[in-house]
C-alpha cells in the first residue's frame, strides 16, 4: 500500500502539469494509470467506511453513555427526595443517641464516685459508728453535730430512700444513748458548775421534752 501510494503520488505528480504526457503514453501505460486509480478510489472508499463505522460506534458509545448516565442521575434523584423525607427521624434518633449517650456518661462518673470512699454517701454511712465513738470518748459536741445533720436529713428528701432513712433513725435513736451517758454523769461527785454544763449538754439533744429534762 505504501509502495503503491508511493508510486502513484510520483507518477500524478510526474504527469500533474504536463497533460500533453498522455498524449504519448501507450495504450497499456493507460490502462495501468486508470487501473492506479480505480484502485486508490477503493481504498479511499473503504477508509471512509471504517472512519464512518468508527464514528458510529463513536456515537452510539456516547448515546448509550448518555443514556446510563440519565438513568443514574434519576436514581440518584429518586434515593435523595427518598431519604430527605427521612432526615428529620434520623436527626431524632441522632439526639436520643447523644442524650442516652450523655446520660450513660454521667451513671459511669456517678458510678465512679460511689465507688470511692471519699464519697459523701459513705461518710453518711460511717455516722453511725462516729456516733458511738463520740459518745464513747465524751465528744459530745460531734455528737451533737452529727444528730443535728441527721435532722437535716430527715427534713429533706434523701429520708424516702431505705438507705438514709435507715442512718437517720439509727442516728435519732442514738441520742438515748447520749442521754444515758450524760445522766450517768450525776452518778459521781458533781460540783454545781459541772452540774450546769451537763445540764445545758442535756438540753441540746434534739427531741427531749421539758418532761423528760425533769425526769
Amino acid at each position: 500500500m505504501d509502495d503503491f501510494n508511493k508510486e502513484f503520488s510520483l507518477t500524478t505528480l510526474k504527469h500533474q502539469f504536463d497533460e500533453s504526457d498522455l498524449h504519448s503514453m501507450s495504450l497499456n501505460e493507460l490502462k495501468n494509470m486508470r487501473q492506479k486509480v480505480e484502485d486508490k478510489v477503493q481504498n479511499l472508499q473503504s477508509e471512509l467506511s471504517d472512519l464512518a463505522f468508527h464514528n458510529y460506534r463513536t456515537y452510539v458509545d456516547v448515546s448509550t453513555t448518555a443514556e446510563y448516565c440519565r438513568e443514574k442521575f434519576s436514581q440518584m434523584d429518586i434515593l435523595m427526595r427518598q431519604s430527605s423525607s427521612s432526615f428529620p427521624a434520623l436527626e431524632e434518633q441522632i439526639d436520643q443517641f447523644k442524650n442516652q449517650s450523655n446520660q450513660l456518661f454521667n451513671e459511669f462518673k456517678l458510678l465512679g464516685d460511689v465507688e470511692s470512699t471519699n464519697f459523701l454517701i459513705w461518710e453518711i454511712i460511717r455516722l453511725p459508728k462516729l456516733m458511738e465513738k463520740c459518745i464513747r470518748a465524751g465528744h459530745f459536741d460531734q455528737a451533737y453535730s452529727i444528730t443535728n445533720f441527721a435532722l437535716s436529713i430527715k427534713q429533706s428528701k434523701l429520708v424516702q430512700y431505705p438507705l438514709f432513712k435507715n442512718v437517720v433513725d439509727y442516728l435519732l435513736e442514738a441520742r438515748h444513748s447520749l442521754l444515758d451517758e450524760l445522766f450517768n454523769k450525776f452518778s459521781g461527785p458533781l460540783n454545781l458548775a459541772n452540774s450546769i454544763q451537763i445540764i445545758n449538754n442535756i438540753r441540746k439533744i434534739p427531741y427531749i421534752s421539758k418532761t423528760q429534762l425533769r425526769i
